[in-house]
């Protein structure tokens, strides 16, 4: 049962501004809803199921955002998140706008972040039997490449891509097989998410 409550701009404002702390005070559409947060799990604890995308030193929280909403659309279940550079995720402010970003698809997959290392982290996820794979432009076409079984699908920070320390350890380097515009070098982050 949800209990709901009919109020004034005044005090939906105030409200809004309580949980938000400057975000979205103004971008909304009348409506918020106050809920029990979610703590971000270790790879370590096991139980997981599906396929994993995993944030390399992402830093746009728009970007981080519509990932995961592309990630669930897609099927995947589960988001790793490496602590160097990427922001906290569950930190309460941050979580509500990237849940309000996701348009709320955050609500249905399940958050780790890197216990110490994102690279101890995906080791342990090969040994469970994923397949570590790396987003590149020079990657082989992901149209041409057979099932790999369960995956974990590595998205480079903004500016600097896949950490060479990451690199080390992919299985497989993918891209996509379409014609691009040889004056660009590289596409959005988000862009490749989707593509691949």
């Amino acid at each position: 049962i949800v209990s709901c409550k009919l109020v004034g701009k005044g005090e939906f404002l105030k409200v809004l501004g309580s949980f938000s702390k400057g975000f979205c005070e103004e971008n909304h559409q009348g409506i918020c809803a106050v809920v029990k947060g979610r703590y971000a799990k270790s790879v370590y604890g096991g139980g997981f199921e599906g396929d994993f995308v995993v944030f390399d030193g992402l830093t746009d929280v728009g970007n981080i955002a519509n990932l995961i909403r592309t990630a669930f659309c897609f099927g995947f279940k589960n988001i790793l998140i490496g602590r160097k550079k990427c922001p906290d995720l569950v930190a309460p402010v941050l979580y509500a706008n990237i849940m309000k970003l996701s348009s709320g698809a955050g609500e249905f997959v399940n958050f780790y972040i890197a216990k110490d290392s994102l690279i101890k982290d995906l080791t342990h996820l090969k040994k469970s039997g994923y397949k570590v794979i790396g987003i590149d432009m020079g990657g082989k076409d992901i149209s041409k490449i057979d099932n790999v079984g369960k995956k974990c699908l590595v998205l480079g920070s903004e500016g600097f891509g896949i950490s060479k320390e990451v690199w080390a350890i992919i299985d497989l380097k993918v891209g996509f097989g379409i014609n691009t515009n040889k004056a660009v070098d590289s596409l959005n982050v988000v862009a490749c998410g989707a593509v691949c």
